[in-house]
């Protein structure tokens, strides 16, 4: 794997962090923290994401930054973690959210499923949404003429 496309994948590892903490200072600077306008949904459901998974996806992100930096890794092996990243993410978020939970309201034996049912799968959306924009941006670069040595040395890599 190139640098360039290692550093790619830096960056997109870190947009889930970087795209909602712009929707937050974009609605802080223009609607003094309220949530209008073009866009303010999507933004809002961002921000959200952020405040609901901020901390153990930073985790994951810290990991994966390191992992990433190892020189023998290959755009495979990259690959194959990035499809599995929002179910790393839950592993990490699920006992947050149960913790914040029952720090606030108390732990009842309810609170786990209703965890489940509905964090769960807004995260995994969530997450796939940015792995699926990961691998439509790497797609449309590898097609690019500034990444055609990128794509030629992987061809020649396979056989």
């Amino acid at each position: 794997m190139t640098e360039r496309i290692r550093r790619f994948y830096l960056v997109a590892t870190w947009m889930p962090l970087i795209v909602p903490l712009c929707c937050a200072a974009g609605f802080a600077v223009r609607g003094k923290g309220g949530y209008e306008g073009i866009g303010a949904d999507i933004g809002l459901i961002l921000v959200v994401s952020l405040y609901s998974t901020g901390i153990p996806f930073t985790i994951v992100a810290l990991w994966v930054t390191y992992w990433l930096r190892a020189p023998a890794r290959t755009e495979k092996e990259v690959r194959r973690l990035m499809w599995g990243a929002p179910l790393i993410v839950a592993a990490f978020a699920l006992p947050c959210w149960m913790a914040t939970l029952a720090i606030e309201g108390g732990f009842t034996t309810e609170l786990p499923l209703g965890i489940v049912l509905i964090y769960l799968p807004y995260l995994l959306v969530i997450g796939y949404l940015y792995v699926l924009a990961t691998a439509g941006a790497r797609w449309i670069l590898g097609r690019s003429d500034k990444w055609r040595h990128v794509r030629d040395q992987q061809y020649t890599s396979r056989s």
